[in-house]
């Protein structure tokens, strides 16, 4: 069953991939999948929004890595929204990652 337009603004997740390294291996690049006419105004729009209100205690985007998913802190994200093109500092995100899923399992072994 085909999704309608409404459908699809209310659910526009932006899903980027790695495509290469920059900066002598600084930083990341990740390519952002697209929408097209009215909708590309609108994953722009919000896009910008994300990245510019992301926060500690509200961040916007998702990392996965494999089969783990975390709102794990990006360091030093930029996103060009006209080409879709999303920069980070990469082994940031990755210490940031992998400390939170360590802390994860630590606090679940707790529990369990």
């Amino acid at each position: 069953m085909a999704r309608s337009e409404t459908e699809d603004l209310c659910n526009m997740d932006t899903f980027f991939s790695f495509t290469e390294l920059l900066d002598d291996g600084n930083l990341a690049a990740f390519k952002g999948d697209t929408h097209d006419g009215e909708m590309r105004k609108v994953q722009n729009a919000r896009l910008r929004e994300a990245v510019e209100k992301s926060t500690v205690e509200m961040p916007v985007p998702y990392v996965q890595i494999r089969n783990l998913v975390n709102d794990t802190e990006v360091p030093a994200m930029q996103l060009d929204v006209k080409s879709m093109v999303l920069t980070c500092d990469w082994r940031g995100m990755f210490s940031a990652f992998f400390a939170d899923q360590k802390l994860y399992e630590k606090k679940l072994s707790e529990v369990v």
